[in-house]
């Protein structure tokens, strides 16, 4: 909304935005991607800590940047089961699933 104000000032005489967009991503969700070299850690003087992602009401951290991206990262491997299983029907995917847990016994060994 606000590069509509910008360039379309004479349609656009004033804008109160309720959620406005970034301009630049210097303090998006916490994360300067410009200036931190970590997305998923903080470093301090005495500690390294994750950075929080979202906070209960009290203040609490209840999902860090890092556990938030394994997250999504775990939705995705549910995504292309499904769609596998969908695809080439459960024998298959049973028969992924069994050549899998061979080679996690084999690397194990």
């Amino acid at each position: 909304m606000f590069a509509a104000q910008v360039f379309y000032p004479d349609e656009y005489n004033g804008c109160f935005a309720a959620c406005p967009d970034p301009i630049d991503f210097r303090s998006y969700c916490l994360v300067n991607i410009y200036e931190h070299e970590d997305a998923y850690w903080t470093e301090g003087p005495f500690a390294r800590i994750e950075r929080p992602a979202h906070r209960d009401g009290l203040g609490r951290i209840m999902l860090s940047y890092r556990s938030a991206t394994l997250l999504v990262l775990l939705a995705e491997a549910v995504l292309i089961v499904l769609a596998i299983r969908r695809r080439r029907g459960a024998t298959r995917l049973r028969m992924t699933a069994r050549a899998l847990r061979a080679s996690a016994r084999a690397a194990r060994i």
